[in-house]
């Protein structure tokens, strides 16, 4: 934990105080793997509905027992059940401070406490589906009062006096060119795996993960963003590509979110859709391989994701064709091409490509690394390793790029970027061997007279159509 040493009581009151709120579910998990446990080696083909009766009181009416198709045991969580019974908006925070630069805790090992003699920010036990962080956010380009806000949502007036520390009673000024009115597609990358796309008549936002306004080098940031946007496509459910502190800022000028369907039979794919109408999000709809999503002058069509996500049986990722008029554009995000007959298929529902963005973070962590609390049993080092959260390499990346043969085919998705070190996790010898993959396939594209860059801050283009 990157904690100074008197932040230590701290520390030890936040376990003690998570291990007394949750102990409702920390007793599921173990229940739950009890009985996964259980099944796996005492259940082998006789029918399941004696089994109930084994069911601690903390699973029932929360769980079917099923088999599959290689009859196999196991244990489903309903899971609308377990947000019925069990969410608890009471456990949701929020800490607001101010940002100017972009060193940040590693997010998976450092919590937000309230440290010692730090006034700098302000912890706010709100829930996330509550609007006032709508009204809030919207402030960054729209003038409001925060002392009318804070009374109509019920906050004291010490607390409206410190988010009022945040605020300006000068115009912040926006860039000009937020909204596109030309006769194309304008492409911005905002870094890492997020692009926006823009015609005069819709905006499409892919992954979003948005820098703040940092005032020292050249990136797009939240004021970049226009007033409305239309669509939110996610990939997938880790947290480079679906960032709870970014969506929730975006949610007053957001229309609608596609993410992909989960494997409700799967409890390491836990259903996106019901995790964001929680918080609320309102217009959440799924979306599976192959189907076709409308949008103005154009068209979404969901395909195959393979790889990535250790060998589990994980079904919330999709890769995106975006089509505006003749324009299309592919988004293959962490996707290891793995089986190439897979997209040599999709060649005639795809089109003439104008454009490919594809990963090449080829050297991901070791799949206990993001799945070892699902799992019910060890996996011995070599197993874990051999299964790492691994993107394409430069071969992969070749054989897709032979496959649609876009005009440009740009390497993203690769986690360099200053914002994005308190989410991700990189050393020295990955980015180095991920380097010489990224040589080989710029070198590669540009023997085929294909436009490609290794895209790193910000960049922008304008389709225009012939």
């Amino acid at each position: 934990m990157d904690f100074p040493e008197n932040c230590l009581d701290a520390v030890e009151q936040l376990i003690q105080q998570t291990h007394q709120d949750c102990a409702h579910l920390l007793e599921l998990a173990n229940k739950f793997s009890d009985i996964q446990e259980h099944l796996s080696n005492h259940v082998h083909g006789e029918s399941l509905q004696t089994q109930y009766e084994n069911l601690p009181p903390s699973l029932h009416g929360l769980v079917e027992l099923n088999y599959d198709i290689n009859n196999h045991s196991y244990c489903r969580l309903i899971e609308p059940l377990v947000y019925l019974r069990h969410y608890d908006e009471t456990a949701q925070s929020m800490a607001i401070s101010p940002l100017n630069s972009d060193g940040r805790p590693f997010t998976l090992s450092t919590p937000r406490i309230d440290e010692p003699e730090d006034n700098s920010h302000i912890h706010l036990r709100i829930p996330f589906r509550s609007h006032l962080w709508d009204g809030l956010f919207a402030m960054r380009t729209q003038a409001a009062d925060m002392n009318v806000l804070g009374k109509d949502y019920g906050l004291n007036p010490e607390t409206i006096r410190g988010l009022t520390q945040f605020l300006t009673n000068e115009p912040i000024p926006t860039p000009s060119d937020s909204v596109y009115l030309g006769q194309g597609v304008r492409v911005r990358y905002f870094g890492h795996a997020c692009i926006l796309l823009q015609t005069s008549a819709c905006t499409v936002l892919i992954d979003p993960l948005i820098s703040y306004d940092i005032q020292t080098d050249s990136r797009f940031s939240y004021t970049d963003l226009p007033d409305q946007i239309d669509l939110i496509l996610v990939t997938h459910a880790h947290k480079d590509h679906i960032l709870l502190e970014t969506l929730i800022q975006l949610r007053h000028k957001t229309k609608k979110i596609i993410v992909p369907a989960n494997n409700r039979s799967s409890p390491a794919d836990p259903s996106l859709k019901l995790a964001l109408n929680a918080i609320g999000f309102e217009q959440v709809e799924e979306a599976t391989c192959l189907q076709r999503l409308p949008i103005t002058e154009g068209e979404v069509l969901c395909l195959p994701f393979f790889g990535e996500h250790g060998d589990l049986d994980v079904d919330t990722k999709l890769s995106y064709r975006i089509r505006f008029g003749e324009i299309n554009i592919l988004f293959f995000a962490d996707s290891r091409i793995i089986d190439d007959r897979v997209y040599s298929d999709l060649v005639p529902l795809i089109g003439d490509v104008e454009m490919m963005f594809i990963g090449l973070a080829s050297q991901g962590a070791p799949m206990s690394w993001l799945y070892g609390p699902y799992l019910t049993q060890t996996i011995n080092r070599n197993d874990d390793n051999n299964r790492s959260l691994s993107a394409s390499d430069a071969n992969h990346a070749i054989k897709c790029t032979s496959i649609f043969k876009p005009k440009q085919a740009h390497i993203y998705a690769m986690g360099r970027e200053p914002w994005l070190q308190f989410i991700m996790a990189q050393n020295d010898q990955n980015q180095h061997q991920e380097n010489i993959e990224v040589e080989k396939y710029l070198s590669w594209c540009r023997h085929q007279d294909i436009e490609s860059k290794l895209l790193y801050m910000r960049q922008q283009w304008e389709l225009i159509p012939k």
